[in-house]
């Protein structure tokens, strides 16, 4: 038997299924603030929730879901929404997965309007895939606080303005242990009032980040980092990043591990301003291998941290 052809594709439940489908276990919610051709503008009503009728904030659509059951919340191409105080999105349902619809200028945008503003994850096995942040005010002090485990944000981007900007994306306790940041893709043109770690990692074990893009403007000072902690983790992956910190001279590492961090840190690209370029990779008690860092243009970028000093290959020998 041939293989079927599905001109208009597959969908589920009117999305469109790309790659492997994924199966959908629970209930499965729509938020859409904006009117779009198929949908009305969303009102946060009980008997709303459907595409053709959907909520008009995630937070409310949260508030719906059954924890553990595998909901899933689609938020619609167009969606604007404004977090206004911390844990303005509260996250606090287990189990669920949030994901955006729609690319570029259409893809859902997450507006935070006051310097404490937060979404806030404090149930374990939350998905946050596919939305934009966009700063509203001077200086946002954290975006993504995470206080549970498993929690993956995967597509996530930002482009700051040339006034605002954010002093930290993700801050973690040690209970965020198996956090995934991957895919993700950050812009900030402004420089924070303060020494900055775009992602702190405070404690956690078996953190994954990897495979983003980072052009970061931080203070110019030897603890600002994108990468970085507070407290020694466990087990990490930083894996396939690449890294511009353009903000100054003094800042000296992309990637700043705490202290007595363990796990792997490889196949990262770090370019900086800094005048000193040994330290752009700082992995701690990680093992490396491929992490490259420059501090010029037009220049390939040389090992950081140095090669181990066992080498097996120090001369070459040529048979004829």
């Amino acid at each position: 038997m041939g293989i079927t052809p599905f001109p208009h594709g597959i969908s589920s439940m009117g999305v469109p299924i790309l790659g492997t489908p994924t199966i959908i276990s629970g209930d499965v919610y729509w938020v859409g603030a904006t009117a779009g051709a198929s949908w009305v503008a969303g009102v946060n009503a009980p008997e709303c929730g459907q595409k053709a009728t959907p909520f008009a904030t995630i937070d409310y659509a949260i508030g719906k879901c059954t924890a553990n059951n595998g909901d899933v919340i689609y938020v619609l191409p167009g969606h604007t929404e404004t977090v206004a105080a911390a844990a303005g999105i509260a996250c606090d349902v287990a189990g669920i997965s949030i994901i955006g619809v729609g690319q570029g200028s259409l893809k859902p945008q997450i507006t935070l309007s006051a310097t404490t503003s937060t979404i806030a994850v404090s149930a374990a096995n939350i998905t946050i895939k596919n939305v934009g942040i966009v700063p509203g005010i001077a200086e946002i002090v954290t975006v993504f606080d995470i206080t549970a485990a498993y929690c993956t944000l995967d597509g996530i981007t930002c482009k700051t303005n040339s006034t605002y900007c954010i002093m930290t994306m993700v801050l973690t306790t040690t209970a965020a242990d198996y956090l995934t940041i991957q895919n993700c893709d950050w812009l900030q043109t402004v420089k924070p009032a303060a020494n900055s770690k775009f992602i702190t990692l405070a404690g956690v074990d078996r953190c994954k980040i990897i495979n983003n893009a980072f052009d970061i403007q931080l203070t110019d000072h030897a603890s600002s980092t994108v990468i970085g902690g507070s407290a020694a983790s466990t087990n990490v992956l930083v894996q396939g990043n690449v890294i511009r910190m353009p903000g100054g001279t003094t800042q000296l590492s992309g990637i700043l591990l705490y202290a007595a961090t363990t796990g792997i840190c490889c196949d990262n690209r770090v370019f900086t301003a800094a005048t000193a370029l040994a330290g752009a990779i700082n992995p701690a008690n990680c093992y490396c291998a491929e992490n490259y860092a420059e501090n010029a243009v037009a220049k390939n970028g040389v090992l950081d941290p140095t090669v181990t000093s066992d080498l097996r290959l120090k001369t070459m020998v040529v048979y004829l």
